[in-house]
């Protein structure tokens, strides 16, 4: 294992392993971790999380995985690249406290995992690496997505849990050059928020040719609208002069309506918005897509 650690006193928090692996956290995930020890593990006087960054620090392990679980299937199917991870967080305070994070956290962050250029076959297209997440329960690797950047090596996807992260190839991973939006994918498909950590989260991905704002608006088959997922992604790190397509991190459904509560089990559709600016103005494009919430 190899571990990095940095107070929270930064608003937007990066830290990185020598072997190239990064956890992004940004004010609003900084303030939810600096919460939650605050509230299970801080022992002096009553603070506010506003304060207190300088107090607790951020720790993050990665480790080696068993060999018997990279041979595990994945879904959707993918070849490994030869990069796994376990991925432990935890946070501790001046005081003493310590707080382990071994499943969910408290607020989305960013992984970004790094595979080396001579790993690569040449002709390989690498915005078809992805990261994907081990399922013990189900012993699968599943897909999770996530943004690449080839002229760094990098593949960053949006998480919500600690646990076991690889890089996998897939073909499923189709994009359009001439769409702004394209490549849609929802993964696990369906899945079952249910609290047992078997697919309680979905992560909704795609590929953009553009900065864009990406809005998904979340219904249940009377139209009614559940949820709304937001957010602008721009287009995209160093290699701007590239007008390939690029996967973005990822939007990630909890399975929970506008009032906290689990969705209702069923079918759900999916309305995906891509706006941009064109000629002056804005534009957008929509698709819609199906969801099964299962038990």
């Amino acid at each position: 294992c190899r571990l990095e650690d940095a107070t929270l006193e930064s608003e937007d928090l990066a830290l990185m392993q020598v072997d190239g692996s990064a956890l992004l956290l940004p004010e609003i995930a900084r303030n939810a971790f600096i919460q939650q020890h605050l509230d299970e593990a801080w022992t002096g006087e009553e603070a506010s999380a506003d304060t207190m960054g300088s107090a607790v620090q951020l720790l993050w392990d990665i480790c080696e995985i068993p060999e018997s679980i990279k041979s595990a299937p994945a879904v959707p199917e993918g070849q490994p690249i030869g990069i796994f991870r376990d991925v432990y967080i935890a946070t501790e305070d001046t005081l003493g406290g310590y707080l382990d994070y071994p499943e969910k956290l408290p607020s989305q962050v960013k992984l970004s995992l790094h595979y080396p250029q001579d790993w690569i076959d040449s002709g390989l297209d690498e915005n078809k690496i992805a990261l994907y997440q081990y399922n013990m329960v189900s012993n699968r690797w599943v897909l999770t997505g996530g943004n690449v950047t080839p002229t760094g090596n990098n593949v960053t996807a949006t998480i919500q849990r600690s646990g076991t992260y690889g890089l996998f190839h897939t073909e499923s991973l189709n994009y359009d050059s001439e769409e702004i939006i394209s490549g849609i994918s929802i993964s696990p498909s369906p899945f079952s928020p249910n609290g047992d950590d078997l697919y309680d989260e979905t992560t909704i991905s795609f590929f953009l040719s553009r900065e864009a704002t990406v809005t998904v608006e979340i219904y249940n088959i009377q139209g009614d609208r559940k949820m709304v997922l937001s957010a602008n992604f721009p287009f995209s790190g160093t290699d701007l002069d590239d007008p390939t397509p690029r996967r973005v991190p990822g939007l990630i459904w909890n399975g929970r309506e506008f009032n906290g509560d689990l969705v209702p089990y069923g079918i759900y559709i999916l309305r995906i918005t891509a706006t941009y600016n064109q000629a002056g103005g804005t534009r957008s494009i929509r698709s819609n897509h199906s969801l099964a919430v299962i038990r």
